[in-house]
């Protein structure tokens, strides 16, 4: 089994709503909707699930202007996550069809990894 991640940071003046849109599209992937869960603390966060994954784009206060980050990981309630998954780091991937949409992304800066 494989666990599936990805930090990337998109620079942008769309507002958050709107690059989440542009995100969808360019990812091919269900529609980022405003999370309702709870999940994430005091932010607005945009989310999508397909395949397994668990796809978010939102901002904190910490981070630069103009800046979102977008997290790309395996939704580890959907399977039975062990430990002994490989890791697999879907960053350049994601990197080149953001890119081909025109979108501004870069791999996140590993010291705002939290």
């Amino acid at each position: 089994m494989f666990f599936i991640q990805s930090h990337i940071t998109i620079e942008t003046h769309l507002s958050l709503p709107d690059i989440a849109s542009v995100i969808s599209h360019a990812l091919k992937i269900p529609n980022m909707v405003l999370d309702q869960s709870g999940r994430y603390e005091e932010v607005p966060v945009y989310v999508s699930t397909c395949f397994g994954l668990i796809l978010d784009v939102g901002r904190t206060d910490e981070d630069p202007p103009q800046t979102y980050q977008l997290d790309i990981s395996s939704d580890i309630d959907a399977f039975d996550f062990d430990g002994s998954e490989k890791e697999v780091d879907a960053t350049k991937y994601t990197l080149s069809l953001l890119r081909k949409a025109g979108i501004k992304a870069s791999p996140r800066d590993p010291r705002l990894l939290y």
